[in-house]
């Protein structure tokens, strides 16, 4: 499901992120480093996720222009109460406007996010708005992606929105305003991230999600030819549980618990002074299962270098999170977004 982006929605949020950094009961202070945001900065924060909101209220109206879907486009006093706001805040129907009737959760999600989920505040705030009176059917948490079908320009959205309004060459490299598209990736209920979400509490790590890759050539001759025994150690596995050797200093992910493995594989350990590299030899076609990350396939005759480590500079969670890891979407039999969305249009 995918909304074309129109100059007109560029504007209304361009025009949001100029009001906020002008007033005056708004810090100019990045919250997290105290340094000075600027208007350029104000921008990249407010656009893109005003922009996906747009799409998001469009693709609904598509499905039921019975309703229509009103966003909070005014700028607020900081909520002292603790409790959330919906993306979505009113509704319009019958020519009356009302409450929704169901709480909607609408973020951006980029190719490299590795889970979806929300922090554990976030959904115990939702839980208490008066829309969701813990009453989780009553909470969707859509995931959407603003994309360019113009892979030749920049999307970079400040510098899409100068392109349609000044005659200047060098923003030529930009894309058209009409490139761009709001897609759909995801969409949860509060009852799906309640029965499959994962507990990532503060002081844990953020951690690889995709663990598997077909090692180089080199490594794999080195390591089947047995020519490099003082490098690559065989390591001796019992049973049908893959072990866990941590690249980086790093405990194990304790939230994954097992892996699981069906096939027949060989395990070699490398190790150097700044990190360890664990191998797998398939002899055979093999499955591996983890419960949190889903399946994985791997082929026969392959070595695949594994990765387990955590993602980023600064991987400690500062926050409890309550995560469901994007990959293991596909065999959680979970409703369709298609379906999802035909279900939000009926109960919101």
């Amino acid at each position: 499901m995918e909304y074309q982006i129109k100059l007109e929605d560029v504007e209304k949020c361009f025009n949001f992120a100029v009001k906020y950094h002008l007033d005056e009961t708004k810090g100019a202070a990045n919250r997290t480093t105290g340094q000075y945001r600027g208007l350029g900065s104000i921008t990249n924060d407010f656009m893109l996720g005003k922009l996906i909101e747009l799409g998001v209220a469009n693709i609904l109206k598509h499905i039921n222009s019975n309703k229509k879907y009103l966003l909070d486009f005014d700028i607020h006093a900081i909520n002292k109460d603790n409790v959330s706001d919906p993306d979505i805040v009113k509704i319009s129907e019958n020519g009356t406007d009302r409450e929704p009737k169901v709480f909607i959760e609408i973020k951006n999600i980029s190719p490299d996010d590795r889970y979806i989920g929300l922090t554990a505040e976030q959904f115990a705030t939702m839980l208490k708005s008066k829309i969701v009176n813990k009453d989780k059917s009553k909470i969707f948490i859509i995931y959407a992606s603003l994309i360019s079908k113009n892979l030749e320009q920049n999307s970079d959205l400040l510098g899409v929105y100068l392109n349609s309004k000044m005659d200047l060459k060098l923003l030529n490299k930009f894309c058209e305003v009409g490139d761009l598209y709001v897609k759909i990736q995801y969409v949860l209920s509060g009852e799906d991230l309640d029965t499959h979400g994962v507990k990532f509490n503060e002081g844990s790590y953020m951690y690889e999600t995709e663990l598997f890759e077909v090692a180089g050539t080199l490594t794999k001759k080195q390591i089947l030819s047995g020519e490099k025994t003082n490098i690559y150690k065989e390591v001796q596995i019992s049973g049908n549980k893959l072990p866990v050797i941590m690249r980086i200093d790093y405990p194990a992910p304790k939230e994954f618990g097992d892996f699981t493995f069906d096939g027949n594989i060989k395990i070699y350990e490398k190790e150097n002074p700044s990190s360890k590299r664990m191998y797998i030899y398939c002899k055979s076609d093999v499955i591996v299962k983890n419960r949190v990350l889903g399946i994985f396939k791997l082929n026969k005759d392959e070595l695949y270098e594994t990765f387990f480590t955590t993602v980023g500079r600064n991987p400690t969670l500062k926050r409890n999170n309550l995560w469901i890891a994007q990959r293991s979407l596909p065999t959680l039999s979970l409703k369709s977004d298609s379906e999802r969305f035909k279900e939000i249009s009926k109960k919101i």
